[in-house]
């Protein structure tokens, strides 16, 4: 089995992901970037205020709940996540 130096790789790789890059930079099309008061609406941004943060924070608790679950320490179901307590 041969083995090639790491360092000649990287390089390698570098200097055709370069090419790659030039070329695709030469071909895209200049598009406007558009106004943002035509995209927000003072509904839309009061729901983003208020449903992102909450979005957020559930998501996080999953993750939290899931990565428990995969080390072997779960949450117990006597635990009420919203209050904090222990139920009987």
């Amino acid at each position: 089995m041969i083995t090639k130096p790491p360092a000649l790789l990287l390089l390698l790789s570098l200097i055709i992901t370069g090419m790659k890059g030039q070329e695709a930079q030469s071909e895209l099309p200049y598009r406007e970037i558009p106004d943002p008061s035509e995209n927000y609406t003072p509904g839309s941004v009061v729901a983003r205020m208020v449903g992102e943060p909450i979005s957020d924070a559930l998501w996080h608790c999953g993750q939290v709940v899931s990565l428990r679950r995969a080390s072997g320490n779960p949450f117990s179901s006597k635990v009420s996540v919203f209050t904090g307590k222990v139920r009987e």
